[in-house]
């Protein structure tokens, strides 16, 4: 998944949010436990949930058709990756140089053309040319049967279909509709991708309208079994973005988008377990200004209930700075409030997009963290001392099928951790599409096995006995 520059912004939040003592265990429970250990237990869940806002934030300003999908990193399958592979495919077909055969059928579809297997970089492919001389439309195939062994992929087959016009040639090869299939190997997490597209309305070459649907099949043992997305977009910039998320349990949930033509939007997600998320967008691409908010409703009964997000957005430069403020209110259900702000700095650079942000608190917590951004992978990595000098150290990585894996070290100071000292807490969790997973923490010598869940609540257990806590704090 791709994680974007603003990440950063939200991560300083969630580190400001612990700059202060707050007490996260439930009275009740079996474990007894020390106070620190559930403080840090909660410390990794809220870094992720932070690190899913900031990615849909940069997604909205970046390219509605990758928006809310699961995936979205180098190699994955997007609406929007699925429109460049057609119009690809398209500029393949028409810059073949060859005339539809003189004896070619009157009725039906004719090979004009079939190309030879062929190898090309560890791969074995083949082609062909289809015509119809009733109708003017064409169908180029192209269907790769083998990879190299370090690729996951075994199979692409794709196909374009245009209008050559009667005779063909008459017409310049408009691009009408896309279709492609892929299989992956068993020990990859996908199984399949199917995608159907449709482009009309053309100016300058471009299709102004698109609709299409691409559905992705994943292998069985993982939760998530498959994801749709459809997408609907009129030649005013107007559309909406939908996806559709089915889990082994028989549980779904979906993501809704809506763009305007004036560049705002909305936004709607069901989660699970039953959380409404709605907000609103206004992209910073068209005018150097762009906003965000949302509002995470959680169901009655449960430990948080709400939270409220904003931030601004404007360029600064040209494409190579941006600045943004972004602000959180965190309401529980017995009525706290917590909140907190931030600001950050962006940076495009030849290796990529650097964010790196220093802040200090008035109770004297601080820290600089720094996320960096690829084609084929982000990481980040960071420190902070808390209100009490603890050091934390973070990093953390993205991966496509939208889970993540942060790790995190917690040192008695800054000064033991110059000094080789050992860290009084260990933490590793690995992070699911829907906010929730597992982990483990390990204090004194001791080992933790943690499981969490998008609703803020999680259980630690030490092997025999176990206790719930809030993950919100």
């Amino acid at each position: 998944m791709r994680v974007y520059s603003l990440f950063t912004l939200f991560l300083l939040s969630a580190f400001l949010i612990f700059g202060c003592k707050q007490n996260a265990t439930d009275t009740e429970g079996e474990l007894n436990l020390d106070e620190s250990v559930t403080e840090q237990a909660a410390y990794g869940y809220q870094i992720n949930d932070i690190a899913n806002t900031s990615n849909e934030m940069d997604e909205i300003n970046a390219d509605p058709m990758a928006v809310g999908d699961v995936g979205t990193g180098a190699g994955a399958t997007t609406i929007s990756k699925v429109r460049k592979q057609a119009q690809k495919l398209a500029e393949q077909a028409l810059g073949m140089d060859f005339q539809v055969p003189a004896l070619a059928k009157t009725n039906g579809d004719s090979a004009l053309f079939r190309g030879e297997d062929s190898t090309a970089n560890g791969k074995k492919m083949r082609w062909a040319w289809y015509y119809n001389m009733l109708t003017g439309k064409a169908r180029y195939v192209y269907v790769i049967y083998q990879f190299p062994s370090f690729q996951n992929m075994t199979y692409d087959s794709m196909e374009v279909v245009m209008d050559m016009g009667i005779p063909f040639g008459n017409s310049d090869g408009t691009l009408e509709n896309f279709y492609q299939v892929q299989y992956f190997k068993e020990q990859f997490f996908i199984e399949s991708i199917e995608s159907l597209m449709n482009f009309s309305e053309y100016m300058n070459g471009v299709a102004q309208t698109i609709s299409g649907t691409t559905e992705t099949k994943y292998h069985e043992g993982r939760k998530l079994t498959s994801q749709k997305t459809t997408v609907n977009w009129n030649s005013n910039e107007t559309g909406t973005i939908r996806h559709d998320f089915f889990f082994a349990d028989g549980t779904n949930t979906y993501a809704t988008y809506t763009f305007n033509a004036d560049h705002t939007g909305t936004f709607e997600k069901r989660r699970k377990d039953g959380t409404l998320v709605t907000g609103t967008f206004n992209q910073i691409e068209d005018d150097g200004y762009g906003s965000y908010t949302a509002l995470v409703d959680f169901p009655n009964g449960f430990y948080v209930d709400k939270i409220e997000k904003a931030a601004t957005m404007w360029l600064q430069g040209i494409d190579s700075v941006y600045t943004a403020t972004y602000a959180e209110k965190i309401f529980f259900g017995n009525g706290k409030i917590d909140s907190s702000n931030s600001s950050i700095t962006v940076e495009e650079t030849e290796a990529g997009t650097v964010t790196t942000i220093s802040a200090t608190k008035p109770n004297g917590a601080h820290g600089t963290v720094t996320l960096t951004e690829t084609d084929g992978v982000s990481t980040l990595t960071g420190f902070w001392i808390t209100w009490n000098e603890h050091y934390i150290l973070v990093s953390a990585e993205y991966y496509l099928d939208g889970s993540s894996h942060m790790h995190y070290e917690v040192y008695a100071s800054e000064e033991a951790y110059n000094n080789g000292d050992d860290p009084i807490v260990e933490a590793d969790y690995n992070f699911n599409g829907e906010l929730g997973g597992d982990g483990t923490l390990t204090k004194d010598g001791k080992t933790y096995q943690i499981t969490f869940d998008g609703s803020g609540k999680g259980t630690i257990s030490d092997g025999t006995n176990s206790k719930a806590f809030n993950m919100y704090f």
